[in-house]
């Protein structure tokens, strides 16, 4: 009988630890989802309100958002980089080189006044 009610315990402890699991699993996997379906929801309107949506655009925006957790690791890195590139005062535009000093916009409308 001390066996019986021994298996008994051990079957419901199983069960509930599965169970336990399946609920965690389902609380992820929506909490995932929600999260994906904000991102597709904003990525989307964003393009279409600047006007740059295609068909192309808007099936990248969906696999993005699929994957969000990848596509903000990246974006990240690449804000990242942006700011310490800005810090590093690297410039994608060639330096002028000119003998004449920069003057400020209020002087140079000063002199066109004149």
């Amino acid at each position: 009988m001390l066996l019986f009610v021994n298996q008994v315990h051990a079957i419901q402890m199983w069960i509930g630890d599965r169970v336990a699991m399946l609920l965690f699993l389902i609380l992820a996997a929506t909490l995932y989802g929600v999260i994906a379906l904000f991102f597709l929801i904003f990525s989307a309107a964003e393009l279409i309100d600047r006007g740059n949506s295609s068909n192309l655009r808007l099936l990248s925006t969906v696999v993005t958002s699929a994957v969000w957790p990848v596509t903000l690791i990246v974006m990240t890195a690449v804000v990242f980089g942006a700011q310490c590139a800005a810090r590093l005062n690297f410039s994608t535009e060639p330096h002028k080189m000119s003998h004449v000093p920069a003057q400020e916009p209020n002087v140079i409308a000063m002199r066109r006044a004149d």
